[in-house]
């Protein structure tokens, strides 16, 4: 029988227990990093204890144990180690104690064990070496407490053999991850690639290039969400928009228009996700050389329907994708198309279905808005990434005098997606370019979401990393001595959250025109209490800064707030107003930031409060990603890397989610953060006064003792509550604090329904109308009862009838329906017309005229008596309807929103024009409706509806017909007599027009007979008011025919639709039908036509028109044939007007040259090639350029004119800065160009970061002649940018534009040959000289190029023209004196 051998030493050992424990304890315990060789086979030489112990088990036939008990070593954790053998895919038999809780607690330790590990794994300060050595640490521990089990030796010999075969599934870090994928619930990034690029790679050889490829790490959203939705407890947390329908105070993103918006659209609850995308700064281990090449393009996104007091977490905030900024600058929109969008339609369209207990549960899945600053909001909604000029704000239509002077916004100025939609699509890049756009936006490709209709702002960078910056410099310089703000504000005793976000003002805060060097946290800390900090520097009677800072608090108050209400609202309006009016006048700095402050109130009733559409806690997220890359030491796919360290944090938060009081235990972790000893609190409001607390313990059981304070007065100066001290205590838990009250009621009494079966009706009700029909069957006796709900309100009344009564299985009824209505919770009825739309919330009960019945419903408000002038209408003699004089038709105002106007849920029709005209079946015969008959069936009309609905669109309550009666005379002898309550017959507008003309039709001739220019509404107003909501329905209706023939996929452009509503508005006399169509698509017909494109998707997606240039495509030879024309000419004056007059062409051409990779730096050794003539006139160029910078927003200025004007300040500024001028008598050029000389020193001491070596701009060779010198003298110096030379003497200098190897000669002067230098350098698409880039951006901005423009450039400028000024004035005054002392004379 053989043995094991001792690698060490000559002993030999019968089992592998004895030999592991012989080596460990002899040649392995006190000796650093021992090396052996197997004695058995030797094949393995020089190997760790690790591998020799793994080893050693498969190389010796192991002789069988009596007690196979493993060793400590067994669990060691070789981090660089593969198994040797692949572990067990099947699981073993767990062992049967006989200690029943042995086998929970040794599973409850194996979670508890991998939790650490994962949690480890996560933290951004761990490696991965520290993980491994921590796990191997705890494993040991964990098998040495095993021991305490040997009393039982059965149960410690099965517990040591069960802890081994699960200890052995995680003894490597391989292992764990393979355990950690097949437990689904961690979910792998996917890998995209986003660019291709050549990176170098240093060897022993040397450096060489290598193919790298760079990927974008994609987190599958369906994946994750589905992972979520599968988790019972997060599950029945999630909040359904259905809750918040009837909500008076916001306090949830479900509590805006957009939520109402969608509910409508999609016609129930959805899953509603935020996204937001930022570029952030991660580790740069080369420095700042390569910063901006390891900046990373992040995309997280919320689940909005998680209660608000969850969404903000790191927990609940999940990844979307991870890449490198610079690839993603490459093709934005093509690569989001590609990943983040294309699931996001695949989720609009198919949702997203869970196994709920063995039950299929589906969930429509929406993007419900953008969020990030305003960089990536423009970016994101394809606009220009600029913020100044007439196109600086994504939202409106406001140029930039209107931005910085117009503070109240209108529905008429806000951009709509129609005319987003038109100049995305449009092939003139100029008509792109005026819009502000870029190229249109990825997300426009959602049919749920279009940029324009769904902006957004960011609060955090519009005020508190904007505009407070600047309201704070303008507040510290108000007072006398900036030396005691500084102490008030560094002495002021921060306390609780606010401890976490101190200001810190620098010392020259008052020469500061905005506030540097605090993150948005403190600047939101600060504002908020200087009223408090400095109220004591201020006289009392106060100043005008102080009421501004005071006035802005107002503002604070609004849109910090958790909450929202109209009258919030519609405050904040007026506010913002007030507040940027009174800025502005007081000298303060407008930006597009502030004047975001005006859409402020319409983004609240879109989207909900603004805390819940910010990006600060978004961007605290980043901070994560930053730590991980702190520490990691492989950089190949860093976001592949932070993706995957993210997801193992999004793995254990699934896994707590998993237990029961997840959810609690968050919410108690939230509270501990917030509340803390000694901080203040609101407990109630009494009266519209806060009722004030401190915080003096907090116990275990979460709540905390409170000290009640009471409250005096508000301190309008100081902007605070006075309090003192009540005498009494009370304990509260934090939930029940005033704010956290607040956000829980809106949406606690929907929850109840939902958990409590006995009141789920009411919840179901809060989605659907009722509808209620009583009828009699044909044969006039058998009386029936039907009611159902109707949860889809884009079906007409007459629709949602026909579709109950096929539902029902009832045939089609054969009279003229009498409606009974009233809205629940409210006495208040209403008229319906049938061709009217379902209006959700309501109930709906329409009776057979022949049932006279004592128990139809009888509501509060008495039927109206009758008059001429009151009168509804009556009954058209047209229909047999039996009513008689005592049974009048009652006028009821509509509803404040009736359903006829609610376009936009309505479905398209499908038929011709008079849709509505057929819904009842004239009889030929007429009767008064005085008369009293019994009718027939062929009195009566018939109802012709529509198909059937989806079958979700009606949810059947029950059936309650009754059973016929035996004899008519029983019939006869049920009925009586009807109930005061408000009846109306519901018909169809169209044929109630139809019936009032034929009825009224000598009176309506007559009228509009003899009174052909005058309001045709006159006539209505005067007799039938009751008509007009039908005429207008019936005209919108012809519109969108009439459209419908010219567009039939209803792409109208806005103009036509307008054009068209002018026009129906003269011939019908009714101006109120030009509102027909809005600028902010919110009219009849842009209702119409939106929801008919909606409905009819394939309608409205149009290929996009192919785009065709901006300038005339040309070919090589219609260049060529130009060139033929062009050279032969020998006159300047000719010349220029043919350069001139085909500057299109050639600029086109020159344009597609940018192209060509063989000619990005030799564009103008072709362009003399075919044109010969810029070589001895280089102004020719001029027309080029002029051509190619059109398409700029703003108009160039010409060079040559503002540095001529320049030179005289040029030289008094060069005087006072001590700098030499001797060119007192010098020519006019030698003045310009030594000008030139003088402007770049002045640049060196006022622009000290930029280069500015003007030698190698302006080559002076006045010596020579010779061009050719002179360009050997460049390219010995290494200058091969564009520079300007002089040859000649001072009598006769000229100019050249060197370029390319060549010389251009410049006719014109010094100032001339700037102009020709720097058109040169645009149209050859060259760069300038590294070395001049400090004058020539300065030349750039002369010329009114903004690009390079900074702050010292322009200060420069600034300076220079003052001087400039002021010397014009003074010669312009001193040739008035010469001229008066010689008139004198």
């Amino acid at each position: 029988m053989e043995g094991y051998k001792c690698p060490a030493c000559n002993e030999t050992q019968l089992t592998l227990k004895l030999h592991r424990d012989h080596v460990r304890l002899t040649h392995v315990r006190g000796i650093f990093n021992p090396r052996f060789t197997c004695r058995h086979c030797d094949k393995k030489i020089d190997i760790s204890w690790e591998w020799y112990s793994r080893h050693v088990a498969k190389c010796v036939s192991q002789i069988p144990q009596h007690v196979p008990v493993a060793d400590n070593n067994d669990f060691d954790h070789g981090a660089d180690i593969e198994p040797d053998v692949e572990p067990m895919e099947q699981e073993e038999e767990p062992p049967v104690f006989e200690q029943d809780h042995t086998q929970t607690v040794l599973d409850d330790v194996k979670e508890m064990f991998d939790t650490l590990w994962l949690s480890m794994l996560s933290s951004p300060g761990i490696t991965n070496h520290t993980v491994d050595l921590v796990c191997g640490i705890v494993s040991d521990m964990l098998k040495t407490t095993l021991t305490l089990l040997k009393p039982n030796l059965a149960d410690f010999e099965k517990a040591t053999e069960y802890f081994s075969s699960q200890w052995s599934k995680t003894s490597t870090e391989y292992l764990r991850k393979k355990g950690l994928y097949n437990s689904g619930d961690f979910i792998q990034p996917e890998k995209y690639a986003l660019n291709d690029r050549m990176e170098p790679v240093a060897s022993f050889e040397g450096e060489y290039l290598r193919l790298k490829t760079d990927y974008m790490a994609v987190i599958p959203l369906e994946t994750t969400l589905q992972r979520l939705l599968e988790c019972e407890t997060f599950r029945s947390t999630l909040l359904m928009p259905s809750m918040f329908l009837e909500s008076a105070t916001s306090t949830h993103p479900f509590c805006s228009q957009r939520a109402v918006n969608l509910y409508e659209d999609i016609g129930g609850d959805y899953i509603a996700i935020q996204l937001y995308e930022d570029d952030f700064g991660t580790t740069n281990p080369l420095q700042t050389g390569s910063a901006p090449f390891y900046k990373m393009a992040g995309c997280y996104f919320r689940i909005l329907n998680l209660p608000a007091e969850f969404q903000s977490t790191f927990e609940h905030t999940f990844l979307a994708f991870l890449a490198y900024s610079n690839d993603m600058t490459l093709n934005r929109h093509g690569f989001l198309r590609s990943t983040i969008v294309h699931q996001l339609r695949q989720l609009e369209n198919d949702g997203i279905t869970v196994l709920v207990n063995g039950n299929q549960k589906h969930f429509p899945v929406v993007l419900f808005n953008l969020v990030a600053d305003n960089l990536g909001l423009n970016q994101n909604g394809g606009y220009k990434s600029y913020f100044r000029g007439d196109n600086a704000c994504r939202i409106c239509h406001f140029n930039w005098e209107e931005i910085c002077s117009v503070f109240e916004m209108t529905d008429d100025r806000l951009r709509t997606s129609e005319e987003y939609d038109e100049a995305a699509m449009s092939a003139d890049d100029n008509v792109i370019s005026s819009w502000g756009l870029k190229e249109n936006s990825a997300f426009n490709d959602l049919d749920l979401f279009h940029v324009q209709e769904c902006p957004s702002v960011d609060l955090m960078h519009d005020l508190f990393q904007g505009h407070v910056r600047y309201l704070l410099a303008m507040i510290f310089q108000s007072f006398d001595r900036y030396e005691d703000v500084f102490n008030a504000v560094s002495a002021f005793p921060f306390h609780g959250k606010d401890a976490f976000n101190i200001p810190r003002p620098t010392q020259n805060g008052d020469r500061m025109e905005q506030i540097k060097g605090m993150t948005a946290a403190t600047c939101s800390t600060l504002i908020r209490l200087l009223p408090l900090i400095l109220a004591h520097l201020v006289p009392d009677e106060g100043n005008e800064y102080w009421n501004l800072l005071l006035l802005f608090q107002k503002i604070y108050d609004i849109v910090m707030a958790l909450h929202a209400t109209e009258e919030m609202v519609d405050n904040l309006k007026v506010l913002v107003r007030d507040y940027l009016t009174e800025f502005t006048r007081l000298g303060g700095r407008m930006t597009v930031k502030p004047h975001y402050m005006t859409h402020y109130p319409a983004m609240i009733k879109m989207y909900g409060p603004l805390r819940f559409l910010w990006s600060m806690r978004y961007e605290a997220k980043h901070q994560t990603f930053k730590q991980h890359s702190n520490v990691n030491k492989c950089r190949k796919n860093l976001p592949y890397t932070l993706a995957w360290k993210h997801q193992a944090f999004a793995c254990m938060a699934v896994r707590k989610m998993e237990k029961a009081d997840y959810f609690e235990q968050c919410r108690r972790k939230t509270f501990d953060n917030l509340y803390k000893v000694g901080d203040i609190v609101v407990l109630e409001k009494v009266d519209n006064i806060p009722q004030f607390g401190r915080i003096y313990i907090k116990n275990v059981d979460g709540s905390c003792g409170i000290a009640k304070l009471q409250t005096l007065r508000f301190d309008e100066r100081r902007y605070c509550y006075e309090t003192s001290p009540a005498g009494n205590v009370m304990s509260a838990h934090p939930k029940t604090f005033y704010i956290n009250a607040k956000l829980r009621h809106s949406f606690s009494t929907a929850m109840a329904d939902l958990v409590h079966p006995a009141r789920s009706s009411l919840f179901i009700k809060n989605m659907s109308a009722s509808v209620k029909l009583r009828f009699l069957d044909e044969d006039g006796i058998t009386e029936h009862s039907k009611r159902f709900a109707v949860s889809d309100d884009s079906s007409t009344v007459a629709e949602a009838i026909q579709k109950g009564l096929d539902r029902l299985e009832c045939p089609s009824l054969k009279c003229e329906l009498v409606m009974y209505g009233q809205r629940r919770g409210s006495g208040k009825p209403f008229r319906i017309h049938m061709d009217d739309y379902v209006e959700l919330g309501y109930d709906y009960v329409f009776v057979d005229p022949r049932l006279e019945e004592s128990n139809v419903p009888s509501f509060s408000t008495p039927s109206t008596p009758t008059t001429s002038a009151t009168m509804a209408f009556k009954s058209p003699s047209a229909f047999a309807t039996p009513t008689s004089s005592s049974r009048p038709f009652a006028t009821v105002a509509t509803p404040s929103t009736p359903k006829s106007s609610r376009q936009p849920f309505a479905r398209p029709r499908s038929d011709s024009t008079d849709f509505f005209g057929d819904l009842f079946e004239q009889s030929s015969v007429a009767v008064p409706p005085t008369t009293q008959t019994t009718p027939t069936r062929e009195s009566f009309a018939k109802l012709v509806m529509a198909a059937p609905p989806p079958p979700r669109d009606l949810v059947l309550l029950d059936d309650g017909s009754e059973e016929p009666s035996t004899s008519a005379a029983a019939s006869n002898e049920h009925r009586k007599a009807p109930a005061a309550s408000p009846k109306f017959t519901t018909i169809s507008k169209t044929k109630q027009l139809n019936n009032f003309y034929i009825s009224n039709q000598q009176a309506v001739d007559d009228f509009y007979g003899s009174k052909l220019n005058m309001d045709g509404r006159n006539f209505y107003d005067q007799k039938h008011p009751e008509l007009y909501e039908a005429a207008q329905f019936v005209i919108v209706d012809a519109c969108m025919d009439i459209l419908r023939v010219k567009w039939p996929k209803l792409n109208v452009p806005p103009y036509e639709k307008q054009s068209l509503a002018k026009l129906v508005s003269t011939l019908t006399g009714y101006t109120e039908l030009e509102n027909m169509t809005l600028a902010n698509r919110n009219g009849r017909l842009d209702f119409k036509i939106k929801f008919f494109r909606r409905q009819n998707p394939d309608c409205s997606r149009e290929a996009p028109p192919a785009k065709r240039a901006k300038m005339a495509a040309v070919t090589d030879s219609e260049i060529d044939l130009l060139s033929i024309d062009l050279n032969p000419e020998t006159d300047s004056k000719t010349l220029h007007c043919a350069y001139e007059r085909t500057a299109n062409q050639r600029s086109s051409w020159i344009k597609k040259l940018y192209n060509d990779p063989d000619l990005q730096f030799g564009i103008i050794t072709k362009l003399v090639s075919k044109f010969r003539h810029i070589v001895s006139d280089v102004s020719l160029i001029h027309y080029d350029f002029t051509f190619l910078m059109s398409v700029r927003r703003h108009p160039l200025s010409s060079l040559a004119e503002a540095f001529r004007r320049l030179v005289p300040a040029i030289y008094e500024e060069a005087r006072v800065l001590g700098i030499s001028t001797t060119t007192a008598n010098d020519s006019t050029d030698k003045r310009e160009y030594m000008a030139g000389q003088l402007l770049s020193e002045i640049l060196k001491i006022k622009c000290k970061k930029s280069p500015n070596d003007y030698g190698r701009l302006v080559i002076d060779h006045t010596g020579s002649l010779d061009y050719k010198n002179a360009l050997q003298w460049r390219k010995d110096n290494g200058i091969t940018a564009p520079s300007i030379l002089i040859l000649g003497s001072d009598s006769a200098i000229t100019f050249y534009i060197a370029a390319d190897g060549m010389a251009f000669q410049v006719r014109g002067r010094f100032a001339e040959a700037l102009q020709s230098f720097m058109e040169m350098v645009f149209v050859s698409n060259v760069k300038y000289d590294a070395k001049t880039t400090g004058i020539t951006y300065f030349f750039e901005y002369l010329m009114n190029i903004k690009e390079h423009a900074n702050a010292s450039r322009m200060a420069v400028k600034k300076e220079l023209d003052a001087i400039a000024d002021k010397l014009s004035s003074e010669s312009a005054s001193e040739r008035v004196s010469s001229l008066d002392a010689s008139n004198d004379a």
